[in-house]
């Protein structure tokens, strides 16, 4: 094979760091979403073998060698890797750290306008129409546990019975976004799933209170990402708690809550030493106030969203809404 700089898919006019950029973006579809597509051995734990990976007709173009390099040193924009790999049994392996929700494989008939459902799937909805029957605790594959949440929370299915089959150790991402939830379902989570890394709780009304999220993360220590947008009763209490209780903290979504004050932003800022990205968008600052933000949060790299910033170390959209 020629050298792949010279041959970067869809002709020779990329330049070398154009070609890195498509082949991060070609492995963080491939790793988060397209490896059962795409017709890839994936593990319970989300690893694929690399062998098969640089096999892909989305790969060809580049090495092993360099699609190696990548898997090793890709930094995302949260400055955390993208990727991990791990050497088991003679083979090195590779996943996503985060975000993966791989797409199923369809199986299709003779008439491609007719589809019917994988084994997997047939397996899993009989599963989830029979939670009762079924003790997960030991289950490792969270993957497979995290679809069936989704799923029963799209099809509103989604309740007290399920959720304590549901929630487990081997969690440690968890999306109650828009459910109406309750103590008990709380003190099951706390219970249930100690090794939670990612939280969201966006849109979960009334209960999610300063008192109720003293609770939840003193229960639950290891939580590094945490969204509770839209939830109108937190206060500066909140922030204080947080760093009190997971100062590890990376990202913190607290858009479209009107009651933090800037003072209270600035401190937190400056009492959590991990914190990559912060969404406030709906902060009211002054001049004096947005002066101190841009020079901490420039000079800790953090990925800063609210209203009325306009520069560079600040995100134009609005996550929340993502």
């Amino acid at each position: 094979m020629s050298d792949t700089s010279a041959r970067p898919t869809g002709g020779n006019h990329l330049s070398k760091e154009e070609v890195a950029l498509r082949l991060s973006k070609r492995l963080c579809y491939i790793l988060r979403y397209g490896a059962v597509k795409s017709g890839l051995h994936v593990n319970e734990h989300g690893f694929v073998p690399v062998e098969e990976l640089i096999k892909l007709p989305m790969l060809k173009w580049h090495s092993k060698e360099e699609i190696l390099q990548e898997l090793s040193t890709s930094i995302s924009t949260r400055n955390v890797n993208r990727f991990e790999l791990l050497e088991q049994n003679g083979e090195i392996l590779a996943r996503a750290v985060y975000a993966r929700n791989f797409e199923k494989a369809p199986v299709s008939t003779e008439n491609q306008e007719s589809q019917i459902d994988s084994l997997y799937d047939v397996c899993l909805q009989k599963i989830m129409d029979n939670l009762n029957d079924y003790d997960l605790s030991d289950f490792q594959d969270e993957h497979t546990i995290r679809i069936m949440i989704y799923r029963l929370k799209s099809q509103k299915k989604l309740n007290m019975k399920g959720l304590k089959v549901l929630l487990v150790p081997t969690l440690e991402n968890l999306d109650f976004e828009g459910l109406y939830l309750t103590e008990n379902i709380f003190k099951l989570m706390w219970n249930n799933c100690p090794n939670l890394k990612e939280l969201s709780l966006k849109n979960c009304g009334y209960i999610v209170t300063d008192t109720i999220l003293i609770q939840i993360l003193k229960k639950l220590p290891k939580i590094e990402i945490l969204n509770v947008a839209f939830c109108n009763h937190l206060t500066d209490k909140t922030l204080e708690t947080i760093v009190k209780y997971i100062p590890q903290i990376k990202e913190l979504n607290l858009n479209k809550i009107n009651n933090f004050s800037e003072e209270a932003i600035i401190k937190f800022l400056s009492s959590t030493h991990k914190l990559k990205r912060l969404d406030v968008y709906n902060l009211r600052t002054t001049e004096q106030g947005r002066v101190k933000i841009l020079q901490y949060i420039r000079s800790h790299g953090i990925k800063f969203i609210c209203r009325g910033f306009e520069n560079e170390d600040v995100a134009p959209e609005m996550p929340a809404y993502l």
